[in-house]
Formats: structure tokens, sequence, C-alpha cells
């Protein structure tokens, strides 16, 4: 199976030095779940995407830490390429930056949180009963970095899960689409150095997010969402037909 993975930002410089590069975290996570995967990367932020959507493969949007209402034209892209994706129904998910393009690109809103930076780990309810197949005892635990959240889904989606900060933490869209607000990806000491490295917040701020992650320590808190992830393959049942091209708008 193919993973395509649409890198939207490049965190030079953000990272810490033990991290090659953000899409080696994603590689990492699915690796510890199925060896047996394969991997393309695209440079979304430069305006590199997939010319050819493949129902036989999934396509993930990753994180990035800027302003989805940027006036940049990869970012008007992205949402070409989303909708061009969501019609043809190719699995495709989103995480932190992508959960909000997917929800915005398809007729969701999103806005930032007037409950400030949602940062470390924190638990969510899971509300669907999809998604129970998948988190134990009705909750969701993830990585999160965040100013943004959805405050309206795309007509058509189903919230998953939910918290008192942030009230979409995920949703999926028919049998294709599927979207965390959190980082799936990220470990303990990704989130750790990038909360200390964090200079627009108080320490009293960064300290309760840390202590999150001493509370909840785990290395494999994101396994059980690729799954459900790798799981999206099978719930689209593939076709055997040639890859189909998809055109972008031209901005």
């Amino acid at each position: 199976m193919t993973l395509n993975i649409l890198l939207c930002n490049a965190f030079s410089g953000t990272l810490s030095e033990e991290i090659p590069s953000h899409a080696s975290l994603f590689i990492n996570l699915f690796d510890s779940v199925n060896s047996k995967l394969t991997y393309r990367i695209y440079d979304a932020y430069n305006n590199e995407f997939p010319q050819n959507l493949n129902s036989d493969q999934i396509y993930i949007i990753a994180g990035h830490n800027s302003s989805l209402y940027e006036e940049k034209a990869w970012i008007k892209n992205l949402f070409s390429f989303i909708r061009g994706a969501h019609a043809m129904k190719v699995p495709l998910v989103g995480i932190n930056f992508g959960h909000l393009a997917i929800a915005h690109a398809l007729g969701g809103k999103v806005a930032s949180s007037e409950k400030g930076w949602g940062a470390g780990i924190r638990e969510s309810q899971i509300v669907d009963p999809v998604a129970r197949r998948y988190f134990s005892a009705n909750q969701l635990t993830l990585h999160y970095l965040h100013y943004n959240q959805v405050t309206q889904l795309p007509r058509g989606a189903v919230r998953f899960a939910t918290s008192d900060f942030c009230k979409n933490e995920g949703f999926t869209l028919n049998s294709h689409i599927l979207s965390f607000q959190g980082h799936p990806e990220y470990t303990d000491s990704t989130t750790r150095y990038l909360i200390q490295n964090q200079t627009d917040e108080s320490r009293e701020i960064k300290e309760k997010a840390l202590n999150s992650i001493q509370q909840y320590e785990s290395t494999t808190i994101g396994q059980k969402a690729v799954q459900w992830i790798l799981d999206l393959r099978k719930a689209t049942k593939p076709k055997s037909v040639p890859d189909k091209r998809y055109k972008f708008s031209s901005f």
C-alpha cells in the first residue's frame, strides 16, 4: 500500500536535531504498525501535488504552523486538491492543519479558539460507533499543538470525537475522509521540544502542557489512529482502474 504524504511546511529550524524531517515522523509511526508500506512525499508548500489520484492509495495532508487564510497560491491549490480528491472519493486524511484545510475546502468553518493554545496531550470523547472500533474506553488520546479549530463541519461530515476544549476533535465524511485535529505522528519528545521552544506563551501555560505529557506518557499513542487510517483503503472498496488525473485550477 502507498501513502502519499503532503507536507504543508518544512519546519526548518523548528524540529529537534534528532528528527531528520517532518515526513520521518509519519514514516516511523506507520512503519511501527505496518513495515511493508511505501511512501511518496510531496512538498505541497512548494506547490508540489500528486497529479494522479488513485483510490487504491491513501493521501495524508500534514500540519502547518501558520494561518489557513494566508493569501498563498499553494494553499488555494491545496483546497483545489482536496475538492478533487473528495469528488473522486479517494482515501483522504487530515492531520492538524490538514484537518482544518479539509473542513474549510469542503464548506466548513475554521476560526481561532477563544480558549487559546491547545498544547500537550489531551483526551477527547468518542461519540461515533465506527470510531469505537479503534479507540478503547470511548476515548481518543493524542498530541496537540494548535490555535485554530473547526467551528462548523462540512455538510455530511460526522463528528467522531469531542472535548471541552475543542468541539470537533475529529470527523469523517462518507467512507473516504478521516480527519484529526491532533497529531498521531508526534512522539512525547517531539511535543515536549516544540512546547519548550514556543516563545509566544507564558511559562505557566507551557508547564501545564508539559505536565499533560508526563501524565499520558506513551510511545504508541498514535498507533490506533494509524490502523483506522490504513483501513480507509478497505472502506473505499478500490477498483482495478487506471490512475485518474486531476487538473488543478491555476492561481
